[in-house]
Parts: C-alpha cells; sequence; structure tokens
C-alpha cells in the first residue's frame, strides 16, 4: 500500500525571507531576484511572524502614493497566517491553499520557526511521482483562480488624484443647474388651489376679466 506523500519531501528548505523591518523596496528586489511571488517574515530567531506577496507591495505603493523604500514590511504584511508542518500530508496542505487561496504554505515546527515553503509548483512535480496528487492539485488550481469578482463585491479604493480646474463653460454649466432644478420644483406647485390669488380679501386687487375690460358706450 503506497503511503501518502509527505511535505517534507516537496518543500523548498530555507526559503528566501525578509524582516518586519525591510522596505518594500528591499522586498520587491528580493521578490524579482528570487522569481517567486511571495516572502515569509520572520523575526531575529526565525520564527514565522507574517507574509508578504507581492500584490501587497504594488497595492501598497499605489494606495499610499509614496515609494517603497519609504513603507516598511510591518506596515503592509498579512499577519493572519496559515502554516503545515514537514510531517503533513500533501493533500492537506493542498486543502489549505483552497482555503485561503494562495500558491503558497510556509512550513513551520511547533515553535513557530520556519522549515521551508511549499509551493504548488512543487506539488505539480511531485504528481509526477504520485498521480494520486493530480485531481487534488487541479481542484486547488481552479479555487486559487477563480475570480475575485465572484468572491467578493468589495472594490479597493481609487487613489486620490488632483481634480482639474474646471473650464468657464463648465463653471457656467453648474451655475445654471441649481436654477433648472428649482424651476422644475417650483412649478408644478404654482397652478395647486392653494396658490391661487384670494380675490377676496379686503384691500386685494381682483384680477380683471375680459369683460370687465371691454369698454363702455356714452350715456344718452
Amino acid at each position: 500500500m503506497m503511503t501518502l506523500m509527505k511535505v517534507h519531501e516537496l518543500m523548498t528548505p530555507s526559503p528566501m525571507t525578509c524582516r518586519p523591518t525591510d522596505s518594500l523596496h528591499d522586498v520587491a528586489q528580493r521578490l524579482w531576484n528570487e522569481d517567486c511571488g511571495s516572502l515569509p517574515v520572520v523575526d531575529g530567531r526565525n520564527r514565522l511572524v507574517g507574509m508578504i506577496t507581492d500584490r501587497d507591495v504594488a497595492m501598497a505603493g499605489y494606495l499610499r502614493n509614496r515609494t517603497l523604500s519609504d513603507i516598511l514590511v510591518a506596515d503592509t504584511m498579512s499577519q493572519k497566517i496559515t502554516a503545515c508542518a514537514e510531517d503533513d500530508s500533501v493533500e492537506t496542505a493542498l486543502q489549505a491553499m483552497q482555503n485561503v487561496r494562495v500558491h503558497r504554505l510556509p512550513v513551520c515546527d511547533a515553535d513557530g520557526t520556519l522549515r521551508g515553503i511549499l509551493a504548488f509548483s512543487d506539488v505539480l512535480r511531485g504528481t509526477q511521482r504520485d498521480k494520486r496528487l493530480l485531481t487534488e492539485a487541479v481542484e486547488t488550481l481552479s479555487t486559487i483562480l477563480e475570480p475575485r469578482s465572484l468572491r467578493s463585491q468589495i472594490l479597493m479604493p481609487a487613489a486620490p488624484t488632483t481634480a482639474a480646474a474646471p473650464t468657464p463653460a463648465a463653471k457656467e454649466a453648474a451655475a445654471a443647474k441649481p436654477a433648472a432644478r428649482e424651476v422644475a420644483t417650483v412649478a408644478p406647485t404654482s397652478v395647486t388651489p392653494a396658490s391661487k390669488p384670494n380675490t377676496t380679501a379686503k384691500g386685494s386687487a381682483k384680477v380683471p376679466t375680459k369683460a370687465a375690460t371691454k369698454p363702455r358706450g356714452k350715456k344718452r
């Protein structure tokens, strides 16, 4: 009977990492050099304290409108981490990837010390040795690549922009809008019975009718 493949058989040991005090510029350079999409964030004792992805770096620069050199990893990294252990089965790791929709999982021991990282590409290579992983791998990839619009209706706010100065024509159009809106509101009420002038009140002038304005002939 074939045993299940373990994470330590496929993971990359001693992966590239970063510190919370590193700048996003340094992280971007490491991601580029290592040709990877995320880095584990560790403290001075190599214990896992977070994860940061290339998307985190890009969105931090976009939303904060600052250079990457001015933004720290600690201000951007994700502290809600899903990890696996070296002795976990690869199927268990794939299920964790599906749950949080990530391509990579950090591998830690019992006290949180980083031991390695398991990437989805590592699992694909493992399918050549164990064909049973293929079905689970396809399901995992399908879940990870599900469009964001199907998972959430929340949109990221746009970066702040400087409004252009209005043209003279735009100013005139804006000034005309309130007047047009007021006329449209008042016109319907001006024809209601309550708005007719009171012609019977004392001291009020009656509205002349056509008959009243007709000239009379001289008396004989």
